[in-house]
């Protein structure tokens, strides 16, 4: 048999070879781990890892992600969801409800050289919560690898289920949230007193308060409060004359003290089981135009003052179909739902009804036309000035110690129950 020879660096050619054609095509085509995080950080040849880490609505968000090494693979994706759901996908498809976009290789560092990747997921609405995870792999073959995790290790992170998910809120350019814990979740436990000024920051930019808190600015939306924690009474000390385009409270007892918020032409939302506070009209004024929305929600005012008015003159109170209340607490002081503008103007209104609560006397001087029924359940509820201040078909109900006193001014009503008093004199 004939021996072939061959001079050596040719056989180390040809056994290097017969090595690559024998291994699995993953050794040569596989991310070695791919890493992300959610810091400004450097992630190895400048930029950062995130850009942005709290964008606004009107903000993309920027990041980058490294891969090792160089030349192991040449595709990378970022796969993100905005429903809630954790983010999945393979090769870049995206799971139902998963949105995919590409990654682009922009530098590397180190040695061995390792890749850094930059993706770029799309402005979206305030309030909407991002969930991302970040993938690479070879379109030669081999398995794609999602961070933060390894290839060609003891257990690869080759399912997206496995893949680090990554999270943050969109701020708002036009609402903040009060929230006096930072970027700790919610707005600082169930009583978050504190004040508002223009020095403090005590404003969040998106709605569960997840981000680093900043100042008020004048005329942003102001809600009450960040996350869901604000369950109960606190004060909030305003200084000077806060403006604002509009005002929220979605839960919690939350008392207006000191200064005054300012809301023009704007509204005021009181939802369902929330209270706003006051101690005068004064707290919280409105031009021609302003408008409040009591969804199931309470106005309450412990104004100590005779003859004051139960709110600024130029709102025009939306009961929603589940009513409002309208509370006045200090007994035997009179405090006026009025109108500044003429007795014909109609200043409460909408599809619910209204119940009057507190040991105080409510007059009302204002036209209504509400569709709901009416309520005293405590205190006075007292007609003014003119007749027919409650809607004509209103369902009248007085709970006792409730008073209906038609104040020597004829009312019609659709109907009258309960054991509470009716007084008909002046």
């Amino acid at each position: 048999m004939k021996r072939l020879c061959l001079p050596p660096f040719r056989a180390l050619l040809l056994l290097l070879l017969l090595l690559t054609a024998a291994a699995p095509a993953h050794l040569f085509a596989e991310a070695n781990y791919v890493y992300h995080e959610r810091t400004t950080a450097d992630p190895g040849c400048g930029g950062n890892y995130v850009t942005t880490l709290n964008p606004s609505s009107a903000q993309s968000y920027a990041l980058r992600f490294k891969v090792e090494f160089q030349f192991f693979t040449d595709t990378a994706r970022v796969y993100y969801t905005t429903n809630g759901s954790a983010p999945g996908g393979t090769f870049g498809s995206g799971n139902v409800g998963t949105f995919v976009v590409p990654a682009t290789y922009v530098c590397t560092f180190g040695s061995p050289l390792v890749d850094v990747c930059s993706a770029t997921i799309p402005a979206l609405p305030a309030g909407t919560v991002v969930k991302y995870i970040v993938s690479a792999w070879h379109s030669g073959g081999g398995d794609e690898i999602f961070g933060n995790g390894c290839g060609n290790c003891g257990t690869e992170n080759s399912f997206s289920a496995l893949a680090t998910v990554h999270q943050y809120t969109v701020g708002s350019t036009t609402t903040l949230y009060w929230d006096i814990n930072g970027a700790t979740a919610g707005a600082g436990g169930a009583t978050p007193t504190g004040t508002w000024d223009g020095a403090l920051s005590n404003w969040s930019t998106v709605f569960d308060g997840t981000v680093t808190n900043g100042l008020w600015t004048a005329g942003r939306n102001a809600v009450f409060s960040a996350g869901a924690d604000a369950s109960g009474a606190f004060t909030v000390t305003v200084t000077g004359t806060q403006t604002a385009g509009n005002m929220t409270v979605e839960e919690g007892n939350v008392t207006i003290a000191v200064g005054a918020v300012a809301v023009g032409a704007g509204n005021v939302t009181i939802n369902s089981g929330a209270t706003l506070s006051t101690d005068s009209s004064l707290r919280l004024t409105s031009t021609a135009g302003g408008t409040m929305t009591v969804n199931g929600g309470t106005v309450r005012t412990t104004n100590p003052s005779a003859n004051g008015s139960f709110l600024d003159t130029d709102f025009t109170v939306t009961l929603g179909a589940t009513g409002g209340t309208f509370s006045h607490t200090t007994a035997n002081i009179l405090n006026i739902v009025q109108d500044a503008s003429a007795p014909t103007v109609v200043r409460v209104t909408g599809p619910g009804g209204l119940t009057k609560t507190g040991a105080g006397v409510l007059a009302v001087a204002a036209l209504t036309d509400y569709a709901g029924a009416t309520i005293v359940n405590d205190g006075e509820l007292r007609i003014r000035t003119t007749v027919n201040r409650l809607p004509v078909a209103t369902a009248v109900t007085v709970t006792s110690p409730g008073i209906l006193n038609l104040n020597g001014v004829g009312q019609k009503i659709g109907s009258l129950s309960g054991n509470g008093l009716v007084g008909f004199g002046a």
